[in-house]
């Protein structure tokens, strides 16, 4: 069963959480490699995978930096004919990451073989290797349960013979970094593998976390902080905005948007300091490059019109309800000076979220 199948059935357990499912190929998942050198035939260093002619492998992997390049080594024990094939996994990340994989071995004859001048490293004499690309133009592949998608790469039948080293390198000629999936081999033989085993490498690889890797948790809690600001300030200024536009012309509405600031000013508030601590955590090092000068310069005027709101404006919305006069319509001109105040909160909340937008995509997305 081909590296397709085996993805539906191993996301199938996520949902199902049944340890009758049985999975296709065996998830790996790349461990923080230590390949150095190629020295009497041996790539040393190779990350060793189980024998795919006993149990098929499903190898997820990362070449993090420009220039990287992994290797893998699994020697099979008996003669067979298995597949070999390479996917990629959409993503924006993964948009100009276009890898080749190279299965080297001895037993790879000449007319089967292909140059690989362009690996920066040297092959041992004797050895011959079988290249597998994948350029984004076989279309994609989707996997109905956890909906993932991936480039479809090429996909081969080698030819293994017992007792040889086979050693998969992977490598991006255009030097792009990204995420690729290679499968290798068709039996199924779960014996040795526990659910809990499974689930957990299901979930490192939904989260992309690869043994070695460094966790940024400095930029994931300042980018978590950041949003969650605009998540309760700007949620509590929605509701008061749309609170004082009906109050206009209504005593009730009036009422209501009165007793709900008691509610929403603190949140606003509560909003601008997650949001404060967010961005200078996400902007520690860069400071006012880009568009975080005009966020600051949203951010100042939210603070001074959050200042005329709480002192200004609230102190006579409270005392009008404790002269008892809270279902009376406003003044003219205290609506005036609301309007213009819900206004500047309305630009300066969405066009601060919108600049957060501008700055994700410019330097993670492109």
């Amino acid at each position: 069963m081909e590296i397709k199948s085996k993805l539906t059935i191993l996301s199938a357990v996520v949902f199902l959480f049944s340890p009758l499912i049985v999975f296709a190929h065996q998830p790996f998942l790349e461990t923080e490699s230590s390949f150095s050198s190629v020295a009497d035939g041996i790539f040393l260093g190779s990350t060793q995978i189980s024998d795919p002619t006993s149990s098929s492998q499903a190898v997820y992997g990362q070449l993090s930096t420009v220039g990287e390049l992994d290797s893998y080594v699994f020697v099979p024990e008996q003669d067979a004919t298995i597949p070999l094939e390479i996917l990629v996994p959409v993503s924006p990340r993964n948009s100009q990451f276009k890898p080749d994989i190279y299965l080297i071995a001895r037993n790879i004859s000449d007319e089967n073989s292909v140059d690989m001048e362009i690996l920066p490293i040297a092959i041992p004499e004797g050895y011959g290797g079988i290249k597998l690309s994948n350029n984004h133009e076989n279309g994609f592949w989707y996997e109905p349960f956890s909906f993932e998608r991936y480039w479809v790469g090429d996909k081969k039948e080698i030819t293994v013979e017992a007792k040889q080293n086979y050693f998969i390198i992977v490598y991006e000629p255009n030097s792009q970094i990204g995420d690729y999936v290679i499968g290798v081999g068709t039996v199924e033989d779960f014996s040795n593998t526990s659910v809990t085993g499974l689930l957990g490498d299901v979930g490192k690889i939904k989260l992309g976390i690869f043994d070695g890797q460094k966790i940024p948790w400095l930029d994931i809690i300042g980018l978590f902080l950041f949003m969650a600001g605009f998540v309760v300030g700007l949620g509590a200024v929605t509701v008061i905005d749309v609170h004082g536009f009906l109050g206009r012309h209504s005593s009730y509405w009036t009422e209501s948007t009165i007793r709900a600031h008691k509610v929403t000013k603190p949140l606003i508030w509560l909003g601008l300091l997650l949001l404060l601590i967010g961005a200078a955590i996400t902007y520690r090092e860069s400071w006012l490059n880009g568009v975080a000068f005009y966020q600051a310069i949203l951010l100042l005027l939210l603070i001074a019109n959050g200042l005329f709101l709480t002192f200004y404006i609230s102190p006579k919305l409270l005392a009008q309800e404790r002269e008892g006069r809270i279902s009376e319509p406003l003044s003219v001109g205290m609506r005036n000076k609301i309007a213009l105040s819900f206004g500047i909160s309305f630009f300066g909340w969405w066009g601060a979220l919108f600049l957060l937008a501008w700055y994700l995509v410019q330097n993670y997305l492109t």
